[in-house]
């Protein structure tokens, strides 16, 4: 998308041209974006399983370092497919707000959950992330349900207006 963006500004490809393309594209990226989604998060789950069962330090810094990376990436991909379906200011705004604190979840329970209390191991620690985990992945899927099924709504809705 940054790519069309710079070519329209750059005035090399028309913006009808992009509108085309997008809508062309936009189907194939819902499809594409969960399984990204599911991807991210199952090799989150791989990495706390290696973190939980795993005894050699250095196969668990790498684990936590790949889980780390991956914990963020999963909202930008899900964020376009939970606000296109949102109708109004209001819906958008709780929406953005809603995505947003959950993305800052794990800033503010992080401490309570790594406390030294669970240390050396932190083997409590994983597996309480792993529960959260787990929960999100559903939140995840429920939401994607509800999107699946309002898009199917609104195609069912064109088609009846669209009939003879």
């Amino acid at each position: 998308m940054n790519t069309l963006g710079y070519l329209l500004h750059k005035g090399w490809i028309r913006p009808w041209t992009t509108a085309v393309a997008s809508k062309h594209e936009s189907c194939q990226l819902r499809i594409r974006s969960l399984l990204i989604a599911k991807t991210v998060e199952s090799t989150i789950i791989i990495c706390y399983i290696i973190l939980i069962t795993v005894p050699n330090s250095v196969v668990k810094y790498l684990a936590l370092v790949v889980a780390t990376a991956c914990a963020g990436s999963a909202y930008p991909v899900i964020w376009p497919e939970r606000i296109r379906v949102l109708e109004g200011t209001v819906a958008v705004g709780v929406g953005i707000g809603l995505t947003n604190a959950m993305a800052q979840f794990s800033g503010i329970v992080g401490p309570h959950v790594y406390s030294t209390v669970f240390g050396p191991t932190y083997r409590v620690s994983y597996v309480i992330c792993l529960c959260f985990l787990c929960a999100a992945i559903s939140g995840i899927l429920a939401s994607w349900w509800l999107v699946w099924r309002k898009d199917r709504r609104n195609e069912l809705e064109a088609g009846v207006e669209d009939g003879p």
